[in-house]
Formats: C-alpha cells, structure tokens, sequence
C-alpha cells in the first residue's frame, strides 16, 4: 500500500506531548483517538558532521483528530523544510529534483524508524513512495509494482533474506532496476560484492536528506541496461 501516515518532527523528546493529546481526547471524547502514534527517536546529521537527536512521531490519522490537535497545538510537521532546517542544510538545487510526474521509489528496511523517515523525506520531494519491512514483503511489493518502481533503496541486512539474494530477485523480476543499497556498517568488503554485482549506490547511514536525494538522482540518471 502506499505510505500515507502523517509526521511531525520535535527537537525534544515528544512522549509528553503524545500523553497529553490522548489525555485531551479522553477527556473531550470520552476515548482514545484513533490511530496509535510511532514515538522514535533518531540522529541526525549536519553538514558539519556534527550529529543531534530529534524525535519523530508518526501515526496513521484516518479520522484527522491527530492532524487537527497537531494544528491547534503548533506542532512541527515533518516535512523536507524542516529537516534542513534542523540539519543546515540549503535548499536542494533545482537541478537535484526529481522529475516531474509520478516517479515511484520503494523503500526496503525493517526498522520502522529508518523507513517512515526517508520515505516521509522523499514524498516531501515529490517522489511517491512504497515501503516493505523484511525481504519477502520487498519481493512482492515488487513483483506487484514492478512496472511503476523506478529506483529502489534496499537495506543489506533484511529479515527473510541476505540483501544480495533480495538484490538478485528484484533484478529476476526487472533486470534493470537501479538499486541503492543502505547500512548502518561500514563493511567496505560488501560495499564493493554489492557495487560489483550491478547496485548503482550505497548509502551509509544515518545519512542527511540532500545525501538522499542525490543517491536516488544519481539512480534514477543512470542509462537502462
């Protein structure tokens, strides 16, 4: 299914604010709101290097009632602003952005927190995004969308299978997909397996938004086999 849950962006832990709206709802509703929230804290990074802690916080908002409580109370949206904005980061150059159009990319990791958040960052960007947790799922979703994927970011180390046996049935299914590969090890050894066996590019994480951007760029850019 594409990816559809609303995010805001705290530079402070958020599991507060989170209470306090559900305690809000209870009260004025006499229940809990629908959807439960994703708290995750994650790091990011600056084009210094340097590296801070910001929380993110996810939810699937079928009714609005988180949307309309996240209006109300000022909380920041998750969106590519306000990424760079915490980061330092410029604007992307326009030359960076994807093309216009329906341009479909599927993300591929098991942790939620590494997944939501570059798949949040690329619909910010214009790019439609699908998402997979573990090898089998990413196979599938592929094999169903085949014909509208036209990059795929894909974490090495997925459960249901190694990322080059994941790698080799995505290029069963289409030979020439562009695959990025992601990974929060250096593994210089597997860097090289993985470029060898035909990835157009590794990302190690964490790794900034423009960094994101340019990897699916340089993928997209690159000539069909």
């Amino acid at each position: 299914m594409k990816n559809t849950a609303r995010g805001w962006l705290f530079d402070r832990d958020a599991r507060e604010e989170i209470d306090r709206a559900i305690a809000e709802c209870k009260r004025d509703h006499g229940s809990s709101p629908t959807g439960k929230p994703s708290v995750i804290r994650r790091t990011f990074v600056r084009n210094d290097g340097s590296e801070f802690e910001a929380t993110a916080v996810f939810v699937n908002d079928d009714d609005g009632w988180w949307d309309e409580y996240a209006r109300v109370h000022g909380w920041p949206e998750y969106t590519l602003a306000r990424i760079q904005e915490l980061c330092g980061e410029k604007e992307p150059d326009p030359a960076h952005s994807p093309p216009r159009g329906s341009t479909t990319v599927l993300v591929a990791d098991n942790a939620q927190w590494v997944r939501d958040p570059i798949a949040g960052l690329l619909r910010q960007a214009g790019y439609e995004t699908l998402t997979a947790a573990d090898g089998r799922d990413a196979v599938a979703v592929f094999e169903e969308h085949a014909k509208e994927i036209e990059a795929v970011l894909l974490d090495c180390h997925l459960p249901g299978g190694p990322g080059d046996e994941i790698f080799e049935e995505l290029r069963r299914i289409r030979p020439n997909i562009p695959v990025i590969m992601m990974s929060g090890f250096a593994e210089e050894d597997s860097i090289g397996r993985f470029l060898g066996m035909g990835v157009v590019g590794f990302l190690k994480k964490p790794f900034g938004p423009l960094t994101l951007f340019q990897a699916v760029k340089n993928a997209l850019d690159q000539p069909a086999a």
